[in-house]
């Protein structure tokens, strides 16, 4: 969703805009978002210009000098953060990167994260996911505060799911290479931020989401903290897009005193597990591998895509979308008659394995440890394709046995097994609280 085209934006100069470019000190951490007060490395005026988009509301777009550019990428330090902070409280910004400085620093193999500090929001992105650029175009990162129809059409939907907003406007993030958009970054995971204010946030029920162009609700990771007073909500996500935080009340009667009632409700808040009717989840049912394979792809905030391959999965299929992105990222494999068998349930070795999957989909690795196999009396029954990812899964305490000294590899997985083995996957990859 491209709410703003850096081509039909009017401008004009503007002298008393402010940008400067900072480096973070030696020893920060490349993945912070959050926004630091040490003395900068590099601080210049760049050239500013004002104007209104095409539905009247104002624009800052910071244009950056390629050499001062080039100059403080090549001075960080592999990993390190170059923050670009643009002082501007306009609903629309834009920053303009030119490419050669770009291009210079990932031929030189330069690990760099470029950060765009805007008052309402922060935006990482790595020069590892720029692609196919031109030694003079120019990358456009844009971070826009959604309004008029658009606004209006998310709201309603929020409202017809029954959740609060906890922001005052949705905030669209959109990178262009020479007008071109990059919406996907081939699984990298890029961070932004958003910045909240006072704002009370309950971690349980709450998160970040992203809205498709139909307006639907998806889970986004999103972790959620307090510094220096201000909520602030820390997006990973491997795609741009329109995104927005929540707050739902979700429960299920079935639920009541069942050992898995806080993860299952959590997930649920967080739009990850849905309940087989709108107040029962049927917890000690049997989950499918079409079932499982939907809920990690939610989990890693894919977007939906067309399946290939399956005999046995048509496009008209409730979880074709999800298949085909699982797929996709490596998290299925079809059998050898070429079906996906979408049917089957699921049982725990096998459930074990393609949450590794997803581990490695999400950009984390674990270390096996074969030992750990030794405490089951029936560690015979795991089989040979799986006993390294289950001995990963206890090596991160992701997985338990049925019991001290037994696995149960080929007992069918639950819906609450799944569900609490999905809350530990996330907290393990730093996607939820």
């Amino acid at each position: 969703m491209k709410l703003v085209d850096s081509q039909l934006v009017k401008t004009q100069y503007a002298a008393n805009a402010k940008v400067s470019v900072v480096i973070t000190p030696p020893g920060s951490p490349s993945s912070s978002t959050s926004r630091g007060s040490s003395a900068p490395y590099v601080n210049q005026m760049m050239q500013i210009s004002k104007g209104t988009s095409q539905d009247g509301r104002d624009v800052t777009r910071a244009s950056i000098d390629g050499s001062q550019l080039a100059s403080a990428l090549s001075s960080a330090s592999s990993g390190q953060i170059v923050p670009i902070v643009v002082q501007s409280s306009d609903p629309i910004v834009m920053v303009e990167l030119p490419a050669s400085a770009l291009i210079d620093a990932i031929n030189n193999k330069l690990n760099r994260i470029i950060q765009i500090q805007t008052d309402a929001a922060t935006y990482n992105l790595p020069l590892s996911v720029l692609k196919n650029m031109k030694s003079d175009g120019v990358v456009t990162v844009s971070i826009v505060n959604v309004a008029g129809l658009t606004k209006d059409a998310i709201n309603k939907s929020l409202q017809n799911a029954g959740v609060k907003s906890l922001i005052s406007s949705p905030i669209d993030f959109n990178v262009s290479v020479n007008g071109q958009e990059l919406r996907d970054f081939g699984g990298v995971y890029v961070e932004r931020a958003l910045h909240m204010g006072n704002t009370s946030i309950n971690s349980n029920n709450s998160t970040a989401v992203w809205m498709d162009e139909n307006n639907q609700i998806h889970f986004i990771p999103s972790v959620f903290s307090v510094t220096n007073g201000e909520s602030v909500v820390v997006i990973r996500s491997p795609h741009n897009g329109t995104f927005t935080v929540i707050q739902s009340n979700h429960s299920f009667a079935d639920m009541k005193d069942h050992w898995a009632k806080n993860d299952v409700e959590m997930l649920a808040n967080k739009w990850i597990v849905n309940g087989k009717t709108s107040d029962t989840f049927a917890p000690d049912a049997p989950i499918t591998r079409a079932e499982f394979a939907t809920l990690l792809v939610r989990s890693l905030g894919f977007v939906e895509t067309k399946a290939d391959g399956f005999k046995d999965v048509s496009s008209k299929d409730w979880f074709a979308g999800a298949a085909g992105a699982a797929q996709k990222a490596g998290l299925i494999n079809g059998y050898e008659d070429g079906t996906f068998q979408p049917d089957a349930k699921i049982t725990r070795e096998q459930l074990v394995s393609m949450m590794i999957r997803a581990i490695h989909a999400g950009g984390k690795e674990v270390k096996a440890d074969a030992s750990l196999l030794n405490r089951f009396s029936d560690r015979l029954q795991i089989s040979d394709w799986s006993k390294e990812a289950v001995s990963q899964a206890l090596s991160a305490n992701l997985i338990q046995g049925m019991s001290e000294d037994t696995f149960a590899a080929n007992e069918n997985a639950t819906r609450a097994q799944a569900a609490t083995i999905l809350k530990r996957m996330l907290q393990y990859l730093q996607f939820i609280n």
